[in-house]
């Protein structure tokens, strides 16, 4: 079921945070799906082939996904997308419509949005089309927000990364897609450094300013001694 189209943009650090912590748990199983990719044609001693390798990235996320309670269903299974092994991922993620895509190559420039081609679905969503889902428990949802993870392999079919897209406008072609913003994903593994280091500054902080105000205490018994 669809509604009317998504008229206020939030930001990508809004976004990331609205549907916290699915970039970790994305970020997660696809690291484990790229491994499990190279294991595959590591036991059948072949090279890896460009057309298989995204089919399997792309069935080993869905099951990991699944394994951490996301529904996770193929492009094709939820709607009438072409099936075409590049169209990727789809579920619904705390009022999200969210799309997990191999990033496309336009004129030299990587991590962009592939194209639409002439599936109206598709469209609709790159378009900000917004819908309502049913969750597990058979609750009705409205989406906010349309969203594409774009991941690609690196030379050594690893994860190269993980970027978060926002869709503006449809294109057949992926030099004709619009975008409100995209951004890299930082790894979670620095992220969780960096909240250490954030938290261990702050109880430094917190203790210069106990410090600080138990000075003018110290400063007052010095006197009364004196």
């Amino acid at each position: 079921m669809q509604q009317q189209h998504s008229t206020a943009i939030p930001t990508f650090k809004q976004t990331v945070s609205a549907i916290y912590p699915l970039s970790d748990l994305v970020y997660g199983a696809m690291e484990k799906a790229a491994a499990k990719t190279r294991e595959f044609f590591d036991a059948e001693k072949k090279g890896h082939d460009p057309f298989l390798a995204p089919c399997l990235m792309r069935f080993f996320t869905k099951h990991g996904l699944r394994d951490s309670g996301i529904q996770t269903e193929e492009d094709g299974e939820v709607s009438d997308f072409e099936g075409l092994p590049n169209n990727g991922l789809a579920f619904f993620y705390k009022h999200h419509h969210v799309r997990i895509l191999k990033a496309a190559i336009v004129r030299g420039v990587s991590w962009k949005l592939p194209g639409c081609g002439v599936s109206d679905p598709k469209q609709n969503f790159y378009n900000q089309q917004l819908e309502f889902y049913l969750d597990p428990n058979g609750s009705m949802h409205p989406t906010v927000l349309n969203v594409v993870y774009l991941w690609d392999f690196d030379p050594s079919f690893r994860l190269a990364g993980l970027y978060l897209a926002c869709p503006l406008a449809a294109g057949i072609y992926a030099k004709d897609v619009q975008e409100h913003w995209r951004e890299e994903l930082r790894h979670p593994a620095f992220s969780r450094t960096e909240e250490r280091q954030t938290s261990a500054e702050s109880n430094r902080s917190d203790e210069a300013i106990e410090e600080l105000l138990r000075l003018p205490e110290e400063d007052d018994e010095a006197i009364k001694k004196a």
